[in-house]
This record gives structure tokens, C-alpha cells and sequence, in this order.
């Protein structure tokens, strides 16, 4: 004889479930939140936005239609290097990975 459905025999699975699932949320969108860019690579950054200088000519000002501005404002330290503008880093390990300064102006 098939047993009958009830609510009550189902909690237990639902609850395992539910907290399985809100696992593993977490683990996707905060699992990149502790792995911050390392020291070093922070320091060899703001190193490189103090030895350099990024000038447009009138050929990338036209190519950017006016909307160039400084990325590197925002490399202060302190920061999380992998929150600034035009910096992109690793979602695992926090290493830097790419360097953007495209219609960056300084």
C-alpha cells in the first residue's frame, strides 16, 4: 500500500535542502570577498602609477568620445587593489590578473 503524502514526513529533507542550497549561495557571491589583492602586488601597482604618466593625444580623446578620466584616482592605499578601476583580479586567489588604463587620462 502507497504511503500517504503528508507535509510532516517532508520537513526534514526540506530543511536540508534549503540550507544546502543557501550554502552554496553564499559560497558563490562572498567566496571572492576574502581573497583581497596581495600587498605586494598592491604596492607594485601604485609604484607604476607614480613612475608613469598616461597622456591622450587628440586621436584617443575622439576614440573615447570624451568620456576619459583617471583611473588610477582611486589606487590609494589601504584599498583593495581589486576594486579599483581597471584593475582585474583572480575570484580565488585575489592576484592581479589584468590592467585596463584604456581612456584613462592620468
Amino acid at each position: 500500500m502507497m504511503e500517504r503524502f503528508t507535509w510532516h514526513n517532508q520537513v526534514p529533507g526540506l530543511f536540508f535542502l534549503f540550507f544546502f542550497f543557501l550554502f552554496g549561495y553564499f559560497q558563490l557571491n562572498f567566496s571572492s570577498s576574502f581573497h583581497l589583492c596581495p600587498p605586494e602586488q598592491s604596492l607594485a601597482l601604485r609604484q607604476f602609477k607614480n613612475s608613469t604618466s598616461v597622456s591622450l593625444d587628440q586621436t584617443l580623446s575622439v576614440a573615447c568620445f570624451g568620456n576619459s578620466y583617471s583611473k588610477t584616482t582611486s589606487w590609494a592605499e589601504g584599498t583593495d587593489c581589486c576594486s579599483w578601476d581597471g584593475v582585474s583580479c583572480d575570484n580565488v586567489t585575489g592576484n592581479v590578473i589584468g590592467l585596463d588604463l584604456h581612456c584613462s587620462n592620468a
